[in-house]
């Protein structure tokens, strides 16, 4: 049962709810890591129990099945940071999670509830009470008694281990061993650094002030349910693979009739000013879309939002041949979408500023 912790109790509703995306995206990571070596039964929260019938199970395997989950755990938990552009509490506290493993041999009985079949009996009951234990580290395998004797470990495989006998409720007093994966933590490489986009020379920016924060203005930028609010003609968003958008996500935008893949290239923070650049294709006419959004705070509590478009042609002379006329009319999209995005941060504040009199 490998459990993640690290989150703490979040009350903005932004953080809650990238919490529970990057919670899901993780527990994927587990379970692809895991593959066929184990079934799942249960995802449980932040935890999954795993499953499988063996006679007789081999720690040694166990352990190197771990080490490959536990790897692919933090490699992922690397890249998310490094491609990281939202600043919530839950984004932002990604490097405090961290991954804890219960292994435990015994018995199953099951139990039928509706069309569902669910694991029960004493040692499923056991490997829940492991987690409640009180081994002072954050990431650790703990193995019990019964897996140790059953795998018949020799001395060499256990020295690592640190023998525990404690209560528990409900199971009376139970011995299990622990191991610290800190020297596993450490060997962890750091991801390649991403290369910068390459952004074409945008020669006019059209900008608005925005009472609102950097961070703010941030949000409603990357955010898919924000972005419905205030891009015009937008119909629809799905984000191709993940729940978050960060450097190098893909997603479908309806825009109008068209259907734009889009791709966020870059996000850079130069001291306050903040850049983020995208890029989309649509086909009719065939061109390819660079937009640079910029965001300088303007004093604590507003700030200066620009949105910059560069039009590449794909193919064929149509294309070039309509491309002021297309120029015009982004230009004129994006004075729209400014305004649009500095009512709908207005109006919030405005909101606010009612409920809280």
């Amino acid at each position: 049962m490998p459990d993640i912790s690290g989150f703490t109790k979040f009350v903005n509703e932004t953080a809650i709810s990238h919490s529970q995306h990057i919670i899901a995206e993780l527990l994927e990571v587990i379970i692809q890591a895991t593959g066929n070596a184990f079934e799942v039964s249960e995802i449980e929260g932040d935890a999954i129990l795993f499953f499988r019938l063996q006679e007789q199970p081999v720690l040694h395997e166990l352990e190197e099945l771990v080490h490959h989950i536990y790897t692919s755990f933090h490699q992922h938990l690397k890249y998310y940071q490094r491609d990281l552009i939202c600043h919530c509490g839950a984004c932002s506290s990604v490097s405090n999670l961290s991954l804890k493993f219960v292994l435990h041999y015994g018995q199953l009985s099951t139990l039928s509830v509706g069309d569902r079949v669910k694991l029960a009996g004493r040692d499923v009951i056991a490997v829940h009470r492991f987690l409640k234990n009180s081994v002072p580290l954050k990431e650790y395998i703990i193995i019990s008694s019964d897996l140790a004797q059953s795998s018949k470990a020799r001395p060499e495989e256990l020295k690592d281990y640190i023998p525990v006998k404690e209560p528990f409720e409900g199971l009376g007093e139970i011995s299990y061993s622990y191991k610290p994966l800190d020297s596993w933590l450490k060997s962890i490489p750091e991801p390649t650094p991403l290369e910068r986009f390459q952004l074409p020379v945008i020669r006019k920016m059209e900008k608005i002030r925005i009472k609102a924060t950097a961070e703010e203005v941030l949000y409603a930028l990357t955010e898919p349910s924000q972005r419905l609010c205030w891009m015009t003609g937008l119909k629809r968003i799905t984000l191709r693979k993940h729940k978050i958008n960060r450097v190098k996500t893909e997603h479908e935008c309806i825009l109008g009739h068209q259907q734009v893949e889009v791709q966020i290239e870059d996000y850079t923070q130069d001291g306050s000013k903040i850049k983020l650049i995208e890029t989309g294709t649509i086909q009719v006419p065939s061109l390819k879309i660079t937009t640079l959004y910029q965001i300088e705070p303007f004093g604590d509590q507003e700030a200066v939002v620009g949105i910059g478009i560069h039009l590449t042609p794909q193919h064929g002379f149509f294309s070039n041949m309509i491309l002021p006329i297309a120029k015009y009319f982004m230009q004129q999209s994006s004075i729209k979408n400014l305004k649009n995005l500095k009512k709908l941060l207005e109006d919030k504040l405005t909101k606010a500023e009612i409920n809280l009199h």
